[in-house]
């Protein structure tokens, strides 16, 4: 059995990653394992203990998994020691999941926490909050993920490790499900569909207050690239 974590960002699509995943024969793909509300159970206060139960729950599967966001690494200091027995065990499989575009993600994430509403698995829903955040705000929010992720990469680049981004699957989603399938051992399954939604549709400019301001702000930056006329 192979195990491995979807490692990255919330907001993401790694949830819709996730229901595609455990759709794919003898795959087992849970959630945020070391987060908080696990973290509050006492089955979980001890979590590398707790984490080597999951795996061993799931022996006969081919391939069981779960999901890990970079930010839990300084919001819960209990799960440190997991992740040192974690970044030492090389056996354990990683999938780089992230998002190019972090405005997007940003947007998604803060439109998120205003509306309390993490997914969405109808089309006819409609958002109608606004956002007007300072630039330098999302240059940190920009700088924290990037930081964050390349933790993630540093501290596991010596296990066999598998990156796609939230654009590939869009575009290429059997492709790319063909590859994660390849890297796990496990058989594809063309029929994989999920119920999840994309949350935000509007276009960036109709949904950001100030989206000229961030626009020029970002004009001579890396960044510039997702700030669209």
């Amino acid at each position: 059995m192979r195990r491995f974590i979807v490692a990255g960002t919330p907001r993401s699509g790694s949830t819709w990653l996730q229901t595609l995943l455990k759709q794919m024969p003898g795959v087992f793909c849970t959630g945020e394992l070391l987060d908080l509300p696990n973290l509050k159970s006492g089955g979980w206060k001890r979590p590398w203990p707790a984490l080597k139960k999951y795996w061993e729950q799931h022996a006969k599967s081919r391939a069981c998994g779960f999901r890990f966001f970079y930010h839990s690494l300084t919001m819960f200091p209990q799960i440190l020691e997991a992740w040192e027995n974690i970044k030492s065990d090389k056996t354990i499989h990683i999938i780089h999941f992230s998002r190019e575009n972090l405005l997007e993600l940003v947007t998604s994430w803060e439109i998120a926490w205003k509306d309390k509403v993490w997914k969405v698995t109808s089309d006819k829903r409609q958002n109608k909050i606004k956002l007007n955040l300072e630039p330098e705000f999302y240059k940190n929010k920009f700088e924290e993920i990037e930081a964050g992720l390349e933790r993630l990469r540093s501290d596991l680049s010596d296990h066999p490790t598998l990156s796609l981004t939230y654009e590939e699957l869009v575009v290429e989603r059997e492709k790319s499900l063909h590859s994660i399938c390849n890297f796990l051992g496990a058989d594809f399954n063309p029929n994989a569909r999920s119920a999840h939604r994309k949350k935000e549709k509007r276009p960036l400019p109709e949904i950001h207050e100030n989206y000229k301001e961030l626009r020029e702000y970002f004009s001579d930056t890396k960044y510039s690239k997702w700030f669209i006329e």
